[in-house]
């Protein structure tokens, strides 16, 4: 994804615009219970009532982009850690070496490349220049980093080239051989949302000096059951109700009625690991069509093989550090368009370009800082 301010013309197989509602404010968090209450409820209440309940009872809304989860210098998410990164862009904030600016809890770090990076991981600066975070020699010792292989890069990872002093935050791979990166290398912070490793040079010093380094406090823990997306209600063509809801484990699992207006089958597990967020949407032939975002960021999705059938597998769409902030819909046509919020806080989305068919490329709405998003079709 590039992000770009102006939307370019729409091409001819990009579908009519959709009313999109975007708040720069997330909610307050509402309670949540768990996913095998609504097993119970599906049993014991009337189809409405439980998807009034899946719908607003159960519904989980983000926490702000830059929660401080973290203490300095303890364990921190790679999904806080791009959050934190995610903090400094877009504030016009000035390159030096000789200054400091305050992370999200008001704590200062140093306003260059290992300053960033070391606010983004959210480290420990005693004893370092300015008290503002490890320099690039320093952050390949033990006591921050260990080494890893370039393989093994994930999000909130650092690539370090102690000889050119420069280091960027990995935000997420693109492909085999393209990642997206934070980097603040001169004013201002920038994330770049596509680089090959086949390329000579990342942020202008040769891309083979660069280390790739893992910092000692992150964790790869999955978020809480609370923080996970709310249940998720599909009608199948001949109008059984069917119900997705992420597991503990970070699956996807389904519930479905055997027959119109009945009682509810046992969850059955459609696969997945580490998902964020979940939607369903119709296709024009009638198949249900599920979206999830996955713990690397990216964009999955699986459909029926036929109406009222089973599913098939997933599919990745891309993307990278993708939001759990995703809404779904069809245009007039039957295509299917879904929207989401990228690692620059941008507005994406990707659509089918022939009913129940193959994807576009993604677009780029613009925007800045978004965090939740809404849409629905005009008359």
């Amino acid at each position: 994804m590039s992000r770009s301010k102006a939307s370019p013309p729409r091409h001819a197989d990009e579908p009519p615009p959709a009313t999109v509602l975007i708040a720069n404010e997330c909610p307050e968090e509402r309670r949540t219970t768990g996913w095998g209450m609504v097993r119970r409820l599906l049993a014991a209440i009337p189809v409405l009532a439980v998807l009034l309940t899946l719908l607003t009872i159960t519904q989980v809304t983000n926490p702000p982009a830059a929660k401080a989860d973290s203490v300095v210098g303890g364990p921190i998410t790679r999904a806080e850690a791009i959050a934190r990164a995610r903090f400094w862009l877009g504030k016009g904030i000035t390159y030096s070496q000789n200054r400091t600016y305050p992370d999200p809890a008001g704590k200062r770090y140093r306003t260059d490349c290992s300053g960033y990076v070391s606010m983004a991981l959210h480290m420990d600066t005693s004893g370092t220049w300015l008290d503002g975070g490890p320099n690039t020699d320093q952050l390949p010792e033990a006591r921050y980093t260990r080494r890893i292989s370039r393989g093994e890069l994930l999000p909130g990872d650092i690539l370090d080239n102690p000889s050119d002093g420069h280091a960027v935050l990995f935000a997420g791979w693109v492909s085999a051989t393209e990642f997206s990166y934070y980097s603040f290398g001169s004013t201002p912070v920038k994330f770049i949302s596509r680089k090959s490793w086949n390329d000579a040079k990342l942020d202008d010093h040769p891309i083979g000096n660069y280390l790739s380094l893992r910092y000692v406090n992150i964790i790869d823990a999955e978020p809480p059951v609370r923080e996970r997306a709310a249940p998720i209600m599909g009608k199948n063509a001949d109008g059984r109700l069917q119900a997705f809801a992420i597991g503990g484990n970070g699956a996807l699992y389904t519930t479905w009625q055997p027959s119109p207006n009945g009682d509810w089958s046992a969850w059955k597990t459609l696969g997945g690991t580490h998902l964020q967020a979940i939607a369903v949407a119709t296709n024009a032939d009638g198949r249900m069509q599920v979206f999830a975002i996955g713990g690397d960021g990216r964009l999955y999705t699986m459909v029926q093989n036929q109406p009222n059938g089973d599913w098939g597998t997933w599919q990745g769409l891309g993307g990278q550090g993708l939001t759990r902030n995703m809404a779904v819909t069809a245009n007039a046509d039957g295509r299917l368009q879904v929207f989401l919020i990228g690692g620059d806080g941008s507005l994406y989305s990707r659509w089918q370009l022939t009913p129940n068919g193959t994807w576009s490329d993604w677009k780029n709405h613009g925007g800045t800082d978004l965090q939740s998003i809404a849409v629905n079709r005009n008359a």
